[in-house]
């Protein structure tokens, strides 16, 4: 007999990047299994401004079934209110005032297809996948409305317990809103996916949560990407190529790094003209901090890159770096979807980030040096003696890292979908309760 779900994901290629990164790449290798019906529900790109990457629709092409829908940002920007400039600062005000976040429309929608999917008896189960939170909303009205149908959540990123929830500009009282609606997503789902074990512990005492169904799937990386190739520039005599991969979100989060290359630029000028930063996936560099400090030159945005193009720009590396805020002293759970990619490469990573799950996996590995964003001193004498004397990069996909490849976190995870189906034992094995209390180790 068929298995058959519905993922409803907004982000989900041709949107590229981290965007749609995690969902796509289990989607992939579920797009290659005989026995499922896979009908997938996201958003047309039309109008969202996020980056296209072409690359990735042939491996989702054999789905069942893609359908696209119109999402609130999409009429705006795109349709004929989003052409008539008085109308633009309304309908931004307007998607503010929408409970959850202003896709909300959009995920309704979505649940309302998978609905009639399910009436017809074309599907048995539904993934929802955020962001938006509002994803899961419509999971939740479709449970209570349907209670035989098999219900995941899986959160890419956390919700309420998310650092930067805190800064989002939100009406009085929508906090207790939005964690009373994340307290109902973990009450009735079937199971919950989170993707680290420091954002499944975060959990504990701001909510009642059932450890039988809270199961851990981390970003991963796909193993299909070749590393081997040849860089797409040239190798330069005496360069030093530190790589950033991601986009720029300002002063507040790469200000560490740009604050060591300005230190080393007094303390080792010579490493400093040799220093370069490629911003893959970068195509301008936000804040004010490396015009300020002198160090612009340094920094090098190649702008957006295709997953097909990625291989050539990291093989062109001697290093790459990895960085996160300080999380006032408690142990960060964020793991970016990149960091599995760069222990995947076998690079040296230099890590400046608060101690948390992404340290503890770049300690363990061996791939490189873990430094803290306030030392700044550190980490510019880290950058000299790199640049004096290359670090030997790791061998690629070794087998610590094996266990975070997408092809057997996809296997993992449709295992919790359908746990009745006897996926090479997996599901026996993960349909226990969680009770770990801290990272996986990488050994």
């Amino acid at each position: 007999m068929k298995r058959s779900l519905a993922l409803l994901a907004l982000q989900f290629p041709p949107i590229g990047g981290g965007y749609s990164e995690r969902i796509a790449g289990f989607a992939k290798f579920w797009c290659r299994e005989s026995d499922l019906d896979l009908h997938v529900i996201c958003a047309k790109p039309d109008g969202l401004g996020m980056p296209i990457d072409k690359s990735g629709e042939a491996e989702i092409a054999k789905a069942s079934s893609i359908t696209r829908l119109t999402t609130i940002s999409g009429w705006m920007n795109s349709g004929f209110i989003g052409k008539i400039a008085p109308f633009r600062p309304i309908a931004k005000v307007f998607s503010k005032l929408i409970p959850v976040d202003h896709q909300l429309p959009w995920s309704l929608a979505a649940g309302r297809h998978a609905e009639r999917l399910y009436k017809e008896g074309k599907i048995s189960a539904i993934l929802t996948s955020s962001t938006p939170y509002s994803v899961h909303v419509a999971g939740l009205r479709l449970k209570r409305r349907h209670p035989d149908l098999r219900w995941i959540a899986d959160f890419r990123d956390p919700w309420t317990t998310n650092y930067q929830h805190r800064f989002i500009r939100r009406l009085p009282f929508s906090k207790t809103f939005h964690k009373w609606l994340e307290q109902a997503v973990y009450d009735k789902a079937d199971a919950v996916i989170i993707n680290t074990h420091q954002n499944l512990n975060d959990l504990d005492g701001p909510f009642r949560i059932d450890r039988c169904k809270m199961h851990v799937i981390q970003n991963g990386y796909d193993p299909e990407l070749d590393f081997s190739v040849s860089p797409l520039e040239p190798r330069v005599d005496g360069e030093f190529r530190l790589g950033f991969i991601g986009g720029s979100r300002g002063d507040w989060f790469e200000g560490p790094l740009h604050r060591a290359i300005a230190h080393l630029k007094k303390a080792d000028p010579q490493a400093y003209q040799q220093l370069q930063v490629p911003l893959i996936g970068t195509s301008e560099v936000k804040g004010s901090l490396p015009t300020r400090l002198g160090i612009a030159d340094r920094l090098k945005p190649q702008g957006f890159v295709e997953r097909r193009e990625l291989g050539s720009r990291v093989s062109g590396l001697d290093a790459l770096v990895l960085i996160l805020p300080d999380n006032n002293e408690r142990p960060l759970g964020w793991v970016p979807q990149r960091l599995y990619l760069f222990l995947a490469t076998g690079l040296p990573i230099l890590c400046i980030a608060p101690e948390g799950e992404a340290a503890t996996y770049v300690r363990e590995s061996g791939h490189g040096t873990v430094v803290a964003p306030s030392e700044t001193a550190k980490i510019s004498e880290i950058l000299s003696s790199w640049i004096a004397s290359p670090p030997q990069p790791y061998p690629s996909y070794h087998t610590p890292i094996r266990k975070f490849s997408k092809s057997t976190l996809a296997t993992k995870l449709l295992a919790l979908i359908f746990p009745d189906e006897r996926l090479g034992g997996q599901s026996r094995m993960i349909a226990g309760c969680s009770s770990v209390n801290g990272p996986e180790t990488l050994s």
